[in-house]
Parts: C-alpha cells; structure tokens; sequence
C-alpha cells in the first residue's frame, strides 16, 4: 500500500564535528574478528518518528540549534562515528581513520506527506520511506586512487504543526545494536540538558576502544578477512552498499507491538 507521492524540501545541510575544545588526534581503530563479518552487510536505516505540533519556524529557531549542539557533544564519546572507513587496495585488513577535521552529514528537511502514515502499525510499501533515509557519502583520497566511506549520516525531517522523523544511515561494522543504542540516548539526553555540556546518560554505557582486551583464540580475524578480500576481488565491494530500490520493489514495512509480558517470552526463547 503505498500513498500519494510527498515532497521533501532540504532546509539545511551542514557537518557535525566534535566540540572545538574536545578535539582528538589522529586515530587508527582497527576492526576485530567481530567488527569483519559486518563488513558484507549494507547499512543499517533507522527511523525515529515523534509527534511535534509546532510550525517550520518554531523547529528551525528553537530545536534544530539543541539537536546540532548535542549531538557535536556526544560525537566526542562516539568519534568513531565521525570515522572514515579506509579500504586500502593491497587488501590489508582496513581500518576506521578518525582525525580532527572530520565530520557527520546532517540533513535537515521538511516534508509535506502523511506523518502518521509513516508511523502507522499497518503494513506500508518500503519505497515511501526513502526519502526520510540520509545517504552515506563516499570520497576519495588526495590521491583520487583510494575510496574513503563514511559511517554514519543523519536526517532529521520535519512535518509541519505535525511531526517529525530522526533518519539514521550507518555501516554496523562501527557499531551494534547496543552500541547505536547508548549513542541515541546519549545524543537524547544532551539535547535535554541543552546550555551545559553534561549529559545525564551514565558514563559506564559509553563505548570501550581498547581494542587489545579482545582476544582471538580461534584465530577467526584471518578466517573473516580472507572472505572478506575474495568479495573485493570478485566484486569489487570493500562494505556493503546501500540497497537499490528495484530490489526492494513490492516489499512492506510493517509494524509489531508487544507487550513486556511478551518480549520476556521471547527472551526466554532465545536463551533455552
């Protein structure tokens, strides 16, 4: 079921960076046997929705300002998702590269569809959200030989005196579901103290980047990696893209609610 087609007009595009005196040096974080497997897999897509009867006026003068604010706050315990992901041609095993200048694409738009269409429990043709979706850019290096792709841009749509929808892109191989988690929470949780850089959100959820404490016991970092050069050279795809819309064509999203009573069911399941 789809609906009539909306329009999307972009109001602002801009770059998140980490606060000015909340810089880091040049950064190397190297995948683990964990992080490669992700590599084969195309970006996550998540979509927020929240209902916010204010005017165009109201968002662009009041919210937009505590969004950007916050979320360059909560870069400096998430820099890696300022990263570029770095897939060197002699198929060595790729690191994410995070420096100072680097950034996160912010899109900010507004949208005249049907808001509670989008965040209705009915099933709904997969295309009608594709514009409430940022695109990862990709770049080149000086050279113009080696390919350097982002791992994380935000959209934030706004529908008039409606609501609005909070659009994520980003590779999993920079974060799980958990990690992602604790990253919106925290960017939530300083938008809500806005005017102090102190957020709410408890310092022990924040990620861990020591890398040395993960050890590879069976040896599975060269298992995954070899997999993962035999895609490059037979596909010529160092991550995972993001879908085309024809081979989605057809396909519904829908929504399921669950009571806790069920969840608890389910995580009952997967343990036994």
């Amino acid at each position: 079921m789809s609906i009539t087609p909306f329009t999307l007009k972009v109001l602002e595009q801009c770059k998140i960076t980490l606060p000015p005196n909340e810089t880091t040096t040049t950064s190397f974080l190297p995948l683990t046997f964990f992080d490669i497997p992700w590599l084969f897999f195309s970006p996550s897509q998540p979509l927020f929705f929240y209902e916010f009867p204010h005017p165009t006026s109201h968002f662009t003068a009041t919210i937009v300002p505590k969004l950007k604010q916050s979320l360059s706050h909560t870069l400096q315990h998430y820099y890696h998702f300022v990263g570029t992901f770095f897939p060197s041609s002699d198929l060595t095993k790729p690191p994410l590269i995070c420096i100072d200048d680097m950034s996160v694409a912010l899109t900010i738009a507004e949208s005249n569809g049907d808001f509670f269409h989008f965040c209705s429990n009915y099933p709904r043709d997969l295309k009608d959200f594709h514009l409430l979706v940022p695109k990862l850019a990709s770049s080149f290096s000086l050279e113009g030989k080696e390919e350097l792709i982002l791992v994380l841009a935000i959209q934030i749509t706004l529908f008039p005196n409606v609501g609005l929808c909070i659009g994520h892109a980003f590779h999993h191989v920079v974060a799980d579901g958990r990690t992602f988690h604790n990253f919106f929470n925290t960017w939530a949780s300083y938008c809500c103290s806005f005017g102090s850089a102190s957020s709410a959100f408890p310092l022990k959820s924040l990620p861990l980047y020591d890398r040395s404490v993960i050890i590879d016991v069976k040896g599975l970092e060269e298992v995954f990696l070899k997999e993962w050069r035999k895609r490059r050279l037979v596909h010529d795809i160092a991550i995972g893209r993001e879908p085309n819309l024809e081979d989605v064509s057809g396909m519904v999203r829908a929504t399921f609610l669950m009571s806790a009573t069920e969840m608890e069911k389910i995580k009952c399941f997967i343990i036994n």
